[in-house]
Formats: structure tokens, C-alpha cells, sequence
């Protein structure tokens, strides 16, 4: 039947999860699910599977469990996850991801083109402040719907800036907060994951390729080799996606749009988040 997690890793996307979820499966004392994004308490993800599937993704008898689902932050397409899933697991410590929210939602739009799922220009798309992009760049809203159902205490709030500039003090915080070993180190640790410049969007014939390939069960492969034989193939049919540039009429708009949550996250993180060019 295998356990149920103790461990979350709820967002923010494109805020480094995949990079985090690498780092955390090196601790001897943690295990990662072999699915990235098991998205279990979504209603549009697997939560019709039940609960015994996803208790058969943590066959481990390690302390720490857990898995990694950004959609798990992505209120309000995507509600009553929080409730779901305290549910279910309670006593989970769940981790939050997130990085300038301006940056995060040029990394979202770079990474949807690459999916054929936006093709309108930049400022177009992100033109109405209750599109998804600024949604998932209002990190204290999305956080207080966890707030509602976990303490403070239970929740970790990491800025990405942080774990890319500073990653081996940033994952020794992590440790202490999930009770392991903090002097645990890795070569692995200087590695990333998915980094922006890495976007592609494949040709017709690349995304032939690609829709065959992505039908590879990735709960069965290595996730190096699953990643191998899903990207790789149709890597020389593809084409960078350029990052747009943010005009400064666009960047006062989400300015004008984020500032007040922004300025709520400070106040509970009790950090200035200088880090951020929207500060």
C-alpha cells in the first residue's frame, strides 16, 4: 500500500521546483516521488485515482516522504487544494517556492509558448489582472489558502534567489526544517534543472515526436532516462523560444497589480525582499 507523504512541495511554478525536488531525492533520509508532479489533491489532476494510488507512490520506509506539484498553488483554477489535502495529511510540512514575480511570469509565458499552449504577444497575454500568470505571481494570496488549513510552523517559504545564489546554506535550512540531517552534502547540489534559456518549441515534425515519446510511462523509467528518451529525440526539431522583453508599461501595470501582495509577503516573511526588482 506504501505510506502517505510528510512532505509537499507546493509551488510556485517555474520558481525552481524541479531543481528543489532533484536536491531533496539526494538526502539518504528523504525519498521524492519517481513522478515529479503527482498533482493528487487537484480535482482537474489525479485526485479520482484515490487514495490508495497515491499511497503506492511513497513505497519507502524512509522519514521523509514527498512529492512536488506546483499546480498545488495555482488558486483559483485549481481550489480547494488546501483543504484536500490537510484532509489527508495534516502533519505534512509543505514547502513554497518563489522567485520576482515579474520574472516568474515571464518564465511561465516562455514555457507555455514552448507548449503550443500561448500564442498571443506578451503584453497581450498578460494584459488583465485576473489572468493565471499574475494569479501564480500573488504568492501571499496563494499562501493563505494554506494558511486556513496548516500553522505557520508547518510551512517553509524559500525564495528561489536564495536557493540558486546560496543553495548549500538554503538546503541546509530545508534540512533542519524537515528534521534531517543538515550537514549532508552532495556534488549533485551544483547542478539545475530546467533553466529558462532551455525552452524550445519543436517543430510540426518535432511535435509528432514529442506526443509519441511523452506517452513513455514515466512511473516505470529512471527519470534521467525518461527524460532522455522524451526531450532528447526531438530536440534537433525544435527552435529556442525567445524571452520577451518587458516594456516598462507592462512592468508598471504588474507592478501596480502585485505591489500590495508583495508587500503582505514581506510582512510575514519579516524580509525586505531586496532581491526583487519589483521592491
Amino acid at each position: 500500500m506504501g505510506m502517505l507523504p510528510n512532505l509537499v512541495v507546493i509551488g510556485a511554478q517555474k520558481c525552481g521546483t524541479t531543481s528543489l525536488h532533484f536536491y531533496l531525492k539526494q538526502h539518504p533520509q528523504i525519498f521524492m516521488s519517481r513522478i515529479k508532479e503527482l498533482n493528487f489533491f487537484c480535482l482537474n489532476g489525479n485526485w479520482s485515482r484515490g487514495l490508495a494510488w497515491y499511497q503506492a507512490q511513497f513505497s519507502t520506509k524512509k522519514p521523509v516522504r514527498g512529492e512536488s506539484s506546483p499546480h498545488y498553488t495555482s488558486f483559483p483554477s485549481e481550489s480547494a487544494v488546501a483543504s484536500r489535502m490537510h484532509e489527508v495529511i495534516p502533519q505534512a510540512r509543505l514547502i513554497y517556492l518563489v522567485r520576482d514575480p515579474i520574472q516568474r511570469i515571464v518564465s511561465h509565458y516562455v514555457h507555455w509558448v514552448a507548449l503550443g499552449r500561448e500564442m498571443r504577444p506578451f503584453e497581450e497575454a498578460v494584459g488583465r489582472p485576473d489572468c493565471d500568470y499574475v494569479y501564480r505571481s500573488r504568492y501571499w494570496w496563494q499562501l493563505q489558502q494554506f494558511l486556513q488549513w496548516y500553522p505557520p510552523e508547518q510551512i517553509l517559504v524559500v525564495l528561489s534567489e536564495d536557493l540558486k545564489e546560496r543553495r548549500v546554506e538554503t538546503l541546509q535550512k530545508i534540512f533542519r526544517f524537515l528534521c534531517v540531517d543538515d550537514t549532508f552534502q552532495s556534488p549533485r547540489f551544483s547542478q539545475e534543472r530546467f533553466r529558462a534559456g532551455d525552452q524550445r518549441k519543436p517543430t510540426r515534425l518535432g511535435s509528432w515526436m514529442r506526443r509519441i515519446t511523452g506517452r513513455l510511462p514515466e512511473s516505470l523509467l529512471p527519470p534521467e532516462l525518461h527524460w532522455r528518451l522524451t526531450f532528447l529525440p526531438y530536440w534537433p526539431f525544435s527552435r529556442p523560444v525567445p524571452v520577451p522583453i518587458v516594456t516598462e508599461t507592462a512592468r508598471e501595470r504588474l507592478r501596480g497589480w502585485l505591489a500590495d501582495d508583495v508587500q503582505a509577503l514581506r510582512k510575514f516573511l519579516r524580509r525586505d525582499l531586496t532581491e526583487w526588482a519589483l521592491v
